[in-house]
Parts: C-alpha cells; sequence; structure tokens
C-alpha cells in the first residue's frame, strides 16, 4: 500500500521530535504535551466565544484525547453522535412532560436505560456513542428541571462546547502531533500474519504441546478481536484504509478461518492418538492407526516443508511464490489421496475412512492458508495471477466478510435495568434531601454507570476512578483557593493549570492506572469549573467535590450489589451465549452464517476470557467449550453447505440433517442423553449414506461421509468434547 504524503504542518511537527527526550520516554513525553495543548486551545476558545460552560470543551479534550491519530477521531466522531442524539432527546422529553419533574426522572431513567442496554449489545466506541447518548440528556435536562425554560439553550450550549473540545482535540493530535493508527496496524498485521505460518508449521511438524496450542488458540482469539477495533478507528484517519476496508476485513475473516482449520485438525489428530493409546498397539485397530498416522504424517511434514521457517509479510514476491507452492500441493492432493485411500480400503474401511477425515480437514487448512497469504498480497497492493486461484470451496466467496459482535438482550437489558435503579435511587436522596449538589451526584452516578457498563471489570475500574477523584482533591483545592484568584489573564492560567493537566495526561499514559487518570481529570475539570468570569464560592466548591464523590460511590454500589460483574448466573449466560453460535451453524439460515459465526463466537470467547472471577479451572472449562464450539461447529456449518450443494436424495439429507439438529440441541443443553441422542442420529445417518453410496469414489459424497463421521466420533468420544489432555507433544 503507497504511503500517505505528509502535509506541509504534519512535516514540520515532526522535524521537532529529535529535540524530544530519548525514545523509550518520547511517547509518553508527546502524549502528555499533546493533551496540555489541546486543554488549553479548547479553554481559551470556549472562553473567547465566551460560552456558558468552558469546563465542559476541557473535559471533552482531556475524554477524546488518545496517543492515535485515528482513536481520537474515530472517539469525536461517535462522541459527537452521541451528543446530539442525547440533546434531542432532552429536547423531546420536556416537550412531553414539561415542569413534571417526577416524570421527567422517570423518563430520563428509562432513556438512559436503553442506551446502556443497547450500548452492552454493541463494542468499541459505538458502544461509548450509545452512553454518551444517555449521560448528554442528564446533562442538560437535569440541571433545568426546575426552569424548563433554561433546556433549549442549555442544549445548544452543551453541544456547542463538545464540538469545540472535539475540533481542539482533532487539530493538535492530527495536525500538530499526529501518531497514526495505520502504521501501528500495518505493523500488527505483518506480525500476526508471521504467528500464524510460524506456528502452522511448528503444530504440522509435532513441536508444539497441547498446552501451547492451547495459548495459540487464545491469542489468535485476541488478535481477530483486536484487528477489528483498530479497524474500525483507522478508518477515519487514513483515505487508503478506507479505500481498502474490504481487504482489512476479510484479511481478518482470512486469519480466523486458518486458525480454525488449524484447531479442527489438533482437535480430530488428539483423537486418534487418544484412540491409539487405549489400544493394544499389535491390536488390528491399533496396526489401522499407526499405519494412517504414519501417512498422515507425511502429508503434514509435506505443509510444512511449504510453509517458510521465517515468514516475511512485506516479500510479496515471496508471497506470491508461497502461493503458488500452496497451489501446487492443493493440484496434486486429490490424486495422491485417492492412491492412498485405495491401498487403505485393502487394510480396512475404517482406516480408510480416518485416513479421509485428515486429508480433508489437511485440504481446507491448505486454502485458508491460501487465501489468508491472497489477502495479504492484496493489501500490499499485489496483484494476484487467476492461475493460482484454487476453486472455490465454500459459498462465502461471495457474501460479506464483516465481522459480527456478539449480541445479547438478556445481559444489555439487564445493564439497563440497573442503570435505571442506580437514577432513580440517587434521584431519591436528592428530592428527599434538597441538597444542593443532588444533580451534581445524580449526573456523575450516571455517567459512571453507563461508561463502566461495558468493562469486564467495572468495581475494579471503578476503584480507581475513586481513587482519581481522591488525587484531585487537593490539587483541585490548592488551585481554586490560592493560585486561581491570583491569575490575571489566560497565559497565567495556562501556566497553573498544564502541571495539573501534565499530571492526568501522565496517569493516561500509563494503562495500570488509566482509568484513575480519567478520574482525576473528570473531578478536576468539574470541580473547578472555569468560565471566563470566574466566581468563587468555596461552599459550591466543596458541595461540587462531594456530589462528585457521592456520585461514583452509588456506582460503585450499583456494580457491586445490582447483577454484579462477578455473579454465576452473569458467567453462566455468556458461556451458553458462546455455545449458541454452534447452535446457530447447526440449525440458522446459512446466508452470512460463517461470518457470523468465526466472528460472533470469537468476540463473545474473548468478553468472557476477561471475566474478572474466573478460576483456572473455569478458564480451561471455557476454553474446552470454545474449542468444542469451533471445531464441531464450523463441521457442521461446512456439512450443511456441502448438503445444499449437491443433488442428493431427499431422506438422506433429512437423516443428517436431524443429526445435525440434535447436535444443536445438545449445544443448546448439553447434558448426556442429548449427547447420547445426536451421536446415534449422526451414526444412523453415516449408515444410511453407506448403504446408498457403498464404495462412492466421487469426492464430494466421500467429504459428506468424512464429515457425518467426524461429527457422530467428536461428539460421541466425550475426552474430545469436552475433557482435557494436558502436556504431551504430538504432531497435530
Amino acid at each position: 500500500m503507497p504511503q500517505l504524503i505528509p502535509s506541509s504542518w504534519q512535516a514540520a511537527a515532526r522535524l521537532l521530535y529529535p529535540l524530544w527526550p530519548e525514545p523509550a520516554y518520547r511517547s509518553a513525553v508527546t502524549f502528555i504535551v499533546k493533551v496540555i495543548a489541546a486543554a488549553l486551545i479548547g479553554l481559551w476558545l470556549a472562553m473567547r466565544l465566551d460560552l456558558p460552560d468552558p469546563s465542559i470543551t476541557l473535559l471533552t479534550v482531556l475524554l477524546v484525547v488518545n496517543p492515535q491519530s485515528g482513536l481520537v477521531l474515530a472517539k469525536s466522531f461517535y462522541r459527537a453522535i452521541g451528543t446530539v442524539v442525547g440533546a434531542l432527546a432532552t429536547l423531546a422529553l420536556y416537550a412531553l412532560v414539561p415542569q413534571e419533574r417526577v416524570l421527567f426522572l422517570l423518563g430520563l431513567s428509562v432513556w438512559l436505560g436503553l442506551c446502556v442496554a443497547e450500548a452492552q449489545r454493541n463494542r468499541n466506541f459505538a458502544a461509548y456513542a450509545y452512553v454518551l447518548a444517555g449521560y448528554t440528556a442528564c446533562l442538560i435536562g437535569l440541571p433545568a428541571v426546575d426552569d424548563p425554560t433554561q433546556v433549549f439553550g442549555r442544549a445548544v450550549s452543551r453541544v456547542s462546547e463538545v464540538m469545540l473540545g472535539i475540533l481542539s482535540a482533532g487539530f493538535v493530535s492530527d495536525g500538530l502531533f499526529p501518531k497514526p493508527l495505520r502504521e501501528i496496524m500495518l505493523r500488527e498485521l505483518d506480525a500476526q500474519y508471521a504467528r500464524m505460518l510460524n506456528f502452522c508449521r511448528h503444530a504440522l511438524i509435532g513441536d508444539s504441546s497441547d498446552k501451547e496450542l492451547d495459548a495459540a488458540f487464545r491469542g489468535f482469539v485476541g488478535d481477530a478481536v483486536t484487528l477489528e477495533s483498530r479497524r474500525s478507528s483507522a478508518i477515519f484517519e487514513s483515505p487508503e484504509l478506507r479505500a481498502h476496508n474490504g481487504t482489512l476485513l476479510r484479511l481478518n475473516w482470512r486469519f480466523m478461518e486458518s486458525g480454525t482449520g488449524l484447531q479442527r485438525l489438533h482437535r480430530w489428530m488428539a483423537h486418534l492418538y487418544r484412540e491409539r493409546a487405549a489400544v493394544a498397539a499389535d491390536s488390528q485397530r491399533g496396526t489401522e492407526l499407526g499405519i494412517v498416522l504414519h501417512r498422515v504424517w507425511v502429508r503434514y511434514r509435506e505443509l510444512a516443508e511449504v510453509l517458510p521457517e521465517q515468514a516475511l509479510p512485506d516479500d510479496v514476491h515471496g508471497l506470491l511464490q508461497l502461493m503458488q507452492r500452496l497451489a501446487q500441493m492443493h493440484a496434486r492432493l486429490p490424486g495422491e489421496v485417492v492412491a492412498q485411500r485405495a491401498e487403505l480400503r485393502a487394510v480396512s474401511d475404517a482406516a480408510a475412512l480416518d485416513y479421509d477425515i485428515c486429508a480433508e480437514l489437511l485440504e481446507q487448512l491448505l486454502l485458508e492458508l491460501w487465501r489468508y497469504t491472497e489477502a495479504q498480497v492484496q493489501l500490499k497492493g499485489g496483484s494476484v495471477p487467476m492461475l493460482l486461484i484454487p476453486p472455490a470451496q465454500s459459498d462465502e466467496a461471495t457474501a460479506s466478510h464483516g465481522f459480527r459482535h456478539h449480541h445479547d438482550n438478556l445481559m444489555g437489558l439487564a445493564a439497563g435495568l440497573r442503570t435505571m435503579l442506580v437514577v432513580l435511587v440517587t434521584a431519591m436522596v436528592w428530592i428527599q434531601t434538597e441538597w444542593d449538589s443532588g444533580i451534581t451526584a445524580m449526573i456523575y452516578a450516571l455517567m459512571l454507570s453507563g461508561l463502566f457498563a461495558i468493562s469486564p471489570q467495572p468495581v475494579a475500574a471503578l476503584k480507581l476512578v475513586w481513587r482519581g477523584f481522591l488525587l484531585a482533591v487537593p490539587v483541585a483545592v490548592l488551585s481554586y483557593s490560592i493560585l486561581l484568584p491570583q491569575m490575571d489573564s489566560f497565559a497565567m492560567l495556562g501556566v497553573v493549570m498544564a502541571p495539573c493537566l501534565g499530571l492526568g495526561a501522565w496517569l493516561l499514559t500509563r494503562p495500570k492506572y488509566a482509568a484513575m487518570g480519567a478520574g482525576y481529570n473528570i473531578m478536576l475539570t468539574s470541580s473547578m469549573a472555569l468560565t471566563g468570569t470566574m466566581h468563587y464560592d468555596m461552599a459550591h466548591f466543596i458541595n461540587t467535590m462531594l456530589g462528585n464523590l457521592f456520585g461514583v460511590s452509588m456506582a460503585s454500589l450499583g456494580f457491586a450489589v445490582l447483577i454484579p460483574a462477578s455473579s454465576q448466573w452473569q458467567q453462566r449466560r455468556m458461556l451458553l451465549g458462546l455455545r449458541r453460535y454452534a447452535v446457530r451453524a447447526c440449525t440458522a439460515p446459512l446466508e452470512g452464517l460463517t461470518a457470523a459465526f468465526e466472528s460472533g463466537s470469537r468476540d463473545q470467547l474473548y468478553a468472557l476470557l476477561a471475566y474478572p472471577a474466573l478460576t483456572k479451572r473455569q478458564t480451561r472449562h471455557v476454553l474446552d467449550w470454545a474449542q468444542t464450539v469451533h471445531g464441531l461447529g464450523r463441521s457442521a456449518l461446512d456439512l450443511r453447505h456441502d448438503l445444499r450443494r449437491g443433488h442428493w436424495p431427499q431422506e438422506l439429507v433429512e437423516s443428517i440433517v436431524r443429526g445435525i439438529d440434535a447436535l444443536g440441541a445438545w449445544f443448546e443443553h448439553p447434558g448426556d442423553p442429548e449427547r447420547e441422542l445426536a451421536a446415534s442420529l449422526l451414526q444412523q445417518a453415516e449408515r444410511d449414506w453407506v448403504a446408498h453410496y457403498p464404495k462412492s469414489e466421487d469426492p464430494d459424497c466421500i467429504r459428506v461421509r468424512s464429515m457425518v463421521h467426524l461429527l457422530h466420533v467428536m461428539l460421541a468420544d466425550r475426552g474430545a468434547a469436552l475433557d482435557h489432555t494436558p502436556g504431551h507433544a504430538h504432531r497435530v
């Protein structure tokens, strides 16, 4: 992909980079300078334009600023949308219930609950936009509850202040101090490709243990979700990435398919090795398995030798050569498999069938690696000769490759109800006590309940926010009571604010303390309430800080008591959501299903592995289920595609479909009776197929029988489906 030509002012800014400290600290120092510059520019403009609350502009800058330009632009875009929608929702609520404080608060609670529920169903900055739409309505509507005539003016002011902060942050981040996310993402894509090929090579030659395979599987899940997050932000900063958006989606899609192909191959080979270990070596079955494993090992070794020892993702010529070798192996593989099958049938039909399954899974992995490499070449701007393209084996060739995030309506509803209850309880405290800062407490309870509803560990994050609030108290008191009253110009104000803002920015550069930095910035800006004409009122200042602390306490209490993140119900619900991807693979309409299965299951697994209360044993259980979902679910999905493509007798298709439906029922309710029923129906479907096609050499017919056999054997083999055999290394 050709490089973007930087504009002259970006190039000039880069000339200053050698003046920064050493590289180890340069990124943090640049970010701190960026935060201070954007904050002060936004604050000066807000005061110059005489906006009612310049501190909102300041807070907006502090909330949207990020080290990478793409993240700033993406977050700013969604913040703008959330702010406008929240302002419109406030006007609609006031139009429906003017001068009715209780009804307004009730409507506001419902609105915020709906926004949080929808945020729970989304990811990345799209979820942030829903949260913004919720608490923006609170920020605009609550201060005007006693005088509804102010609401339109407050809505206009709020939108203006937020937009000004967005423009300031965008100008400084993408103009003066650009740090493109594009370059980071492209480096990560190259590293991800190299890791996949390197791991496939080592796994095929038997250099990887079960523990290493599990760690790689878990890492590949994180890589796929992280790539989607990067892509959704990077397209905001780079026109070229927007033009290559389809290629990026396809690249991630092929990466996920390659991981699934390797994992399926590993699970089936692990089953064969367990079966060989369970029978006598000199028995007939032991001899058969020994012959099959030896011949399969030859094929796997051949593919491992095709893959380079050190993948060079930037070498387009080398990538094209790899594609040529993979295509050549794919072209000669069917003839070799036919010859090997004929020899193994002389030994037994079972040995030939075991070999057919291994060969089919190997061919799928080979094609997936070829297509993954093809997407890598296209991203680099290379062209793929038509001769190299193997025949498509999937109905997904023309389907959308978009990343589908997991959605759980019940979890979203629970998050929304929790937020509504926090709102109502805080509102009751405000109404009953008539506390001047009750509105402030309610606003921050709402804001933090919404923002951290999408966090995997909200209670731990809010503890850090609380510490950030406390850290900001002495800084705010010193500045507000002693330093600010002596300032007589904006330049002097900037001198006072720069170190205060720098401390918050430094905390944001430390991932461990990022939430603490966010809390510090929120408390600092809200308590100081900077305006063009300052009015110093220590009683109001202290009340505001107490309101902020009470708000974060209510939000923390809501997450700790109302459907806490550590609840067993939530854990079971998330695991059920993961299993239901296999249910959909067995029963849902096929159009676009493969993309939804591959991406949605990984998105849900990624969230589940981030669950704060998982023990090592529970994590092992989750990974076993995840591998079962990907192995059996994808095999069932491929089998359904094969049945739809071919012209098979209706009674045979119906027999297989009954077995697949029963497999889906087992994933929904994983009990022994359901598993045994599904295994028996699939076994009967295989018998019916063999009776109708006893000695068929048709590749499609053999593939259907192989997939049916794989499903019922892997399902009946409880060790392959749920238990885990740790420790030993084996050829995949």
